[in-house]
């Protein structure tokens, strides 16, 4: 008989996994997903000793969160010491500027006092001008020692509006467009901050 005779025949081949040609049993088939995992052998790796609830590994994180609940109080605790720490430290300081600014202008009170004393018919006013002029530079000087700077422009300086003020644009022969004339009042300063720009005329 030939090949295309050879009715209900097939070319598949069925392999046998099971070992020794045995046929599974319902028993394997039956198996639960556990008591499969038992008959593999991975180690302990796929189970840490925790009990079928849990428990160790739910007080592990509880222990973990009161750690870090508690850590968390303390941060805080410490950043409140520290801003009133700091508080107290700011107030302190600005308080002790403030003592050191006084106890400079008492030597210019003093200096007033003395002027007041002086009788008026033995003094000359050129001797009174003096006076004045030395309580003023005295006055400077200790404010100098805080950063402050008499600022007073020249004629013909250009004008600048962060460190002038102008109080009046006039036609001024000799001068050009932009430039200071005149100094009205002094400007002063601490550092670049401005206490009171100087007070100007400005050529049109």
């Amino acid at each position: 008989m030939t090949d295309d005779a050879r009715p209900n025949e097939t070319h598949d081949e069925f392999v046998d996994l099971t070992p020794d040609g045995e046929e599974p049993s319902l028993e394997d088939a039956d198996a639960s997903d556990e008591e499969m995992l038992d008959r593999l052998d991975f180690g302990d790796a796929t189970r840490s000793g925790t009990d079928p609830d849990g428990a160790p590994a739910h007080n592990a994180l509880q222990a973990e969160r009161d750690e870090l609940e508690t850590k968390l109080l303390r941060t805080a605790a410490d950043y409140q010491n520290y801003v009133r720490r700091a508080t107290r430290e700011i107030e302190a300081t600005r308080q002790q500027r403030i003592v050191d600014v006084a106890r400079a202008m008492t030597t210019v009170l003093d200096h007033f006092d003395r002027a007041l004393q002086v009788e008026p018919n033995q003094t000359s006013s050129e001797e009174l001008l003096q006076g004045v002029g030395s309580i003023r530079d005295e006055l400077l000087k200790a404010l100098a020692t805080f950063g402050l700077e008499r600022v007073e422009v020249q004629p013909g300086e250009e004008f600048d509006p962060n460190r002038h003020e102008a109080l009046m644009f006039q036609p001024t022969e000799g001068f050009e467009s932009g430039q200071v004339v005149q100094t009205l009042m002094p400007g002063y300063f601490v550092k670049d901050t401005p206490v009171r720009p100087a007070q100007v005329s400005v050529a049109q």
